[in-house]
Parts: structure tokens; sequence; C-alpha cells
């Protein structure tokens, strides 16, 4: 038996493999051998000047979270959109001459969130951030409810509070960001 033509296609499986479990943990090939990334879910950095940094590369427009390692935009969107509206919007969305957003997952935008504030919305003190809604509004998540597609996932900065809402009945509003692992395009469907 030939072993010179099995070796190529286990090495291809084994960088498959190696692909799939760095997606998994929200790792890309960069974070590597960079102790920042890899472990910039697993900080917590209490005070946001540290925490925030004002991208002037962005024509100020973004915000890095350098606990997370995610761009946000510095001032979201104030108009209502349904949940495929929000995923459209921030698909095309050009923030600092950049495209590349999208809409957060449940768990990116919850990131965002400072229990310990008392005054909406629950962002951390001094954070960079201008326009975010604090009256109540829902902000969009990609996430969608695995056992119900057309439901997806949406929070209140105002209180912290994640609901689940019908994708194409419901406005809500968006705020895009960069970087991370995204949604699963398994449960894209309306």
């Amino acid at each position: 038996m030939r072993t010179d033509s099995i070796r190529p296609t286990m090495m291809a499986r084994s960088w498959w493999i190696a692909a799939v479990v760095l997606l998994a943990a929200g790792m890309s090939w960069e974070a590597l051998g960079n102790p920042d990334l890899e472990k910039s879910w697993s900080r917590k950095i209490a005070n946001a000047k540290e925490r925030f940094v004002v991208l002037s590369a962005f024509s100020p427009k973004a915000v890095l979270d350098r606990e997370t390692g995610l761009v946000w935009e510095r001032s979201p969107s104030t108009e209502l959109r349904t949940w495929l509206e929000a995923m459209g919007d921030c698909y095309s969305r050009i923030v600092g001459d950049r495209l590349g957003w999208r809409l957060p997952t449940i768990e990116e935008l919850a990131s965002l969130i400072d229990p310990t504030q008392s005054s909406p919305p629950l962002l951390p003190r001094g954070h960079p951030f201008t326009n975010v809604q604090s009256g109540g509004q829902l902000y969009w998540a990609s996430t969608s409810l695995f056992s119900t597609p057309p439901n997806a996932f949406a929070m209140k900065p105002s209180d912290g509070t994640v609901g689940v809402n019908i994708k194409a009945l419901r406005e809500g509003l968006v705020w895009c960001v960069r970087g991370g692992y995204g949604h699963s395009p398994d449960v894209l469907s309306e």
C-alpha cells in the first residue's frame, strides 16, 4: 500500500481540524502565538479608558474593545430595522472608509454591558460611545433562536436584559461590529 498518497489527505484533514478548533474558540490564525489575542476573552479591564480605544484610522468612527478584541461603531444608528434589514445594513455599512461590518452575536452585544452601572445605558463608566439609545429600545443580535429560527435575540442597553423577538415583525436598532466569529449561517432563515 502506498503511503505517499495518504499523507497529503491526512495533512489536509489536520489543517481543517485546526481551523475548526480555532473558529470555534473565536480565534484566527493570527491569534496563535499572540498572548494578547489568545487571552482577550479571559481578561477583565475595569477602566473604560484603558478598555476602549477610539480608532483614529477609522476617522474616529470606530472603537476597539481591548477586552474582547472587537471593533464597534462608535455611534450606532438610531433607525429601526427588522432583523433581516439589520443584517443587510451592517454587511453594507461603511465606517471609517471600511466595509466588513456585521451584526454582533448576543454574547458580543452583552459583553458591552456593565451590570455594576445603575443609570442607562449600562455601559462601562467613561465609555467613548455616542448615540447609544437608553429608552428601552432593543438592539438586534445576529443570534437566532435555535429551536425557533424565525426568532432572534436582542438586548436592551437600558437595563441589560436579553430577549427574543420575531425577526420579520419586530423592529430594533442596529449596532455593527468587526472581528470575532459572527453568527451561525445555519439559522439565518426568517
